[in-house]
C-alpha cells in the first residue's frame, strides 16, 4: 500500500515537472518565424518566400499586411518579409507605450520584431517605472530576458516597429525545482517530505517562543503607547480627510509627446516644429531636416490641465508665417490633437491640403 502511494506521488511530481518544463517551449513556439527579403526598389518585382507566406509594409506607411505565398509582386518602396506562423498573423504595432500587464519575478519574456531601423532611438521594456531590457534593432530581431522583479510590464517605444511578445512563462525556477524534487521524494520516502515541511516550520517555532518571552516586557509598553498616541490620533484624522480628496482629483504627472509623419506617408522639411496648447503654451520643439519622419519622444512635459488640446506649427525660419499641420489622430469632434497627464501620445501629422509641401531648403 505504501509503495503504491509513493509511486503515485512520484508520478505526480514527474507529471508536474513535465508540464512546467514544457511551458517555455510552447511559449517560444507561439512566436512566428520572419526573414527580411528586401525593400522593393521599383514597381513589379516578384519575390518568392523562403517560408510559407509574406508580411508587407506599405510604402511610407506604418501599416503591415499579410499575403499568402509562395510569390508576391511588390510595389516600389514596400518592405517584404517571409513569414511562417498563423494565417493573417500580423504583428502588434509598437507605437507610443505598449502595456503588457502584470508579471512575476523570474519569468521569461520572449519576443520577435520587425522594421526597427538601426539608429539611436531604442525601444525599452520597463517593469513599473524601471527600465529592465533594451530591445534589439533591425529589419528582424529576436531575444528574451528574465523579469528581475514583479510589477507591471510595458514597452516604451522611441522608434515605431512591429512585434510579437509571448506570455511571461516561468522558465528558470521550474527547471531547478523538478530536478531536486523527484530525487528526494523516492529516496527519503514520506519521512523526507514532512522533514522539508518541518524545516520550514522550525524557524517559526523558535521565533514565536522567543517573541512571546521578549514581548512580556513590551506588553506594558503598548499600554503606554496608546496613551502617548492620543495626540497623534488627531494627525491621522486630518490625513484621512486629505486622502479622499486625492482620489477624486488625478495626480499631476508629466506627459510626453512626439511628432510623426509616418502614417501620412509624408516627411518633414528643414525647419522647426512646435507643439502648443491651443491656449498658446509652448510644450516642445523639434528641429528637423528634409526627409525626417519622426521626432522621437519629448518627455517630462508639464501641461496646464489633466487633458489639453494641442496643435503643431511649422516655422520655416525665413520670417514667413507658421503653417499649422493637420493632425490625423485628432481628438473626437475636434481638429486638434490631445495630451493628458502621465500619458505618452504621438501626434500623427500631415501637410494641409491646398498648401502642398513647402519648398525644401537647399
Amino acid at each position: 500500500m505504501r509503495k503504491s502511494i509513493l509511486s503515485l506521488g512520484a508520478l505526480l511530481v514527474i507529471l508536474v515537472a513535465i508540464i512546467l518544463l514544457s511551458l517555455p517551449v510552447r511559449a517560444q513556439q507561439d512566436l512566428p518565424q520572419v526573414e527580411f527579403i528586401a525593400e522593393a526598389p521599383a514597381e513589379g518585382i516578384v519575390y518568392t518566400t523562403t517560408l510559407d507566406n509574406f508580411l508587407v509594409k506599405r510604402a511610407r506607411q506604418f501599416k503591415f499586411v499579410w499575403v499568402r505565398g509562395p510569390t508576391y509582386e511588390a510595389r516600389a518602396g514596400e518592405r517584404v518579409w517571409s513569414y511562417r506562423g498563423p494565417d493573417g498573423g500580423l504583428p502588434v504595432l509598437w507605437d507610443e507605450v505598449l502595456d503588457l500587464g502584470p508579471v512575476q519575478e523570474g519569468c521569461v519574456v520572449h519576443y520577435v520584431g520587425i522594421d526597427d531601423d538601426v539608429d539611436n532611438r531604442r525601444n525599452t521594456y520597463y517593469v513599473d517605472d524601471t527600465p529592465v531590457h533594451v530591445i534589439e534593432q533591425g529589419m528582424t530581431f529576436q531575444d528574451s530576458f528574465v523579469v528581475p522583479f514583479s510589477g507591471n510590464l510595458s514597452i516604451v517605444i522611441d522608434d515605431s516597429a512591429g512585434g510579437w511578445v509571448t506570455p511571461c512563462g516561468p522558465t528558470q525556477t521550474p527547471t531547478e525545482t523538478p530536478t531536486g524534487t523527484p530525487t528526494n521524494t523516492p529516496t527519503n520516502t514520506p519521512t523526507a517530505t514532512p522533514t522539508v515541511t518541518g524545516t520550514v516550520t522550525i524557524t517559526p517555532t523558535d521565533t514565536p517562543t522567543a517573541t512571546p518571552t521578549g514581548t512580556i516586557t513590551p506588553t506594558d509598553t503598548p499600554t503606554a503607547t496608546p496613551t502617548g498616541t492620543i495626540t497623534p490620533t488627531a494627525t491621522p484624522t486630518g490625513t484621512l480627510t486629505i486622502t479622499p480628496t486625492r482620489d477624486d482629483k488625478p495626480e499631476r504627472e508629466p506627459s510626453c509627446v512626439r511628432i510623426n509623419f509616418e502614417v501620412s506617408g509624408q516627411a518633414a522639411h528643414r525647419g522647426e516644429y512646435g507643439v502648443f496648447e491651443v491656449g498658446g503654451k509652448h510644450l516642445a520643439s523639434w528641429k528637423a531636416d528634409n526627409g525626417w519622419q519622426d521626432s522621437g519622444w519629448f518627455r517630462n512635459i508639464d501641461i496646464s490641465f489633466e487633458n489639453v488640446y494641442v496643435k503643431v506649427l511649422y516655422f520655416r525660419g525665413d520670417g514667413s508665417d507658421p503653417i499649422e499641420l493637420v493632425i490625423l489622430n485628432h481628438a473626437p469632434d475636434s481638429q486638434y490633437g490631445w495630451m493628458s497627464w502621465g500619458v505618452c501620445h504621438a501626434l500623427e501629422v500631415a501637410w494641409p491640403d491646398g498648401m502642398g509641401h513647402p519648398e525644401p531648403w537647399p
